[in-house]
C-alpha cells in the first residue's frame, strides 16, 4: 500500500503541474486517498492482533520482550475498543461522503470590494469514482495476499484465508529465538 501511495502522490504532483488541476486533485486525494485506506488497514491490523494472533499470544510476546505483561485494559482495547472505534469512524466517513459529495474551492477572480472571490463546487461523479478507485487500489493487496496464500486443504474459503495469516496460533518465544537465530536480551 505504501508503494501505491507513493506512486499516486507522484502522479498527483505531475497532474498538478501539467494539467493545473491543483485544488481539484488535492480534494480528491485528501478525501479518498489516505483517510479511508488507513482506517481500513488499521482495522485489519486490530483484527489480526486481537482475533487472529490473539490477545493472549500478544501479551505473552510483550511479556517475553519487556519482562512485564500488559494490563487487561490493553487486551480489551486490542480486541474490542479499537476495532469498534475504527468501524464507527469508517462508517461516519463513508456516510458523509455518500450524503454530501466532497467540494473543492474554485477561484473566481476579484472585484473592487472583494479581492478573493471563491466558490465551493461539488466534485463531479467521475472524480468521486476516481477517488473510490484510489481506495480500492490501495486496499487491493490485502485480499490478493489472502487469496494467494490460502490453504485449500483447510476447507471453506474464509477459514482457508484466515489460516494463511496465522500459521500457528500458539506463540512460543523460545521457538522464535531458535528458528531465527536471534539472541535473547
Amino acid at each position: 500500500a505504501l508503494d501505491l501511495s507513493s506512486f499516486l502522490l507522484v502522479c498527483k504532483q505531475w497532474y498538478q503541474r501539467r494539467v493545473r488541476g491543483g485544488e481539484y486533485m488535492i480534494t480528491i486525494f485528501d478525501t479518498y486517498g489516505m483517510n479511508i485506506p488507513i482506517l481500513i488497514l488499521a482495522l485489519c491490523e486490530c483484527i489480526a492482533v486481537g482475533w487472529v494472533f490473539g490477545t493472549d499470544n500478544m501479551s505473552k510476546a510483550i511479556e517475553d520482550m519487556q519482562g512485564t505483561k500488559p494490563s487487561r485494559f490493553f487486551t480489551i482495547c486490542w480486541k474490542y475498543i479499537s476495532p469498534a472505534l475504527l468501524i464507527i469512524i469508517f462508517l461516519i466517513t463513508f456516510v458523509q461522503n455518500m450524503i454530501a459529495a466532497p467540494k473543492y474551492t474554485v477561484y473566481k477572480g476579484c472585484n473592487e470590494t472583494d479581492f478573493t472571490l471563491v466558490e465551493d463546487v461539488t466534485l463531479p461523479l467521475s472524480a468521486q469514482l476516481l477517488g473510490w478507485t484510489v481506495v480500492i487500489l490501495a486496499l487491493l493487496p490485502i485480499p490478493v495476499y489472502l487469496i494467494k496464500n490460502r490453504d485449500e486443504d483447510v476447507g471453506g474459503f474464509f477459514k482457508s484465508c484466515l489460516m494463511s495469516v496465522k500459521e500457528d496460533r500458539h506463540y512460543e518465544m523460545e521457538e522464535f529465538y531458535q528458528r531465527s537465530g536471534a539472541k535473547k536480551l
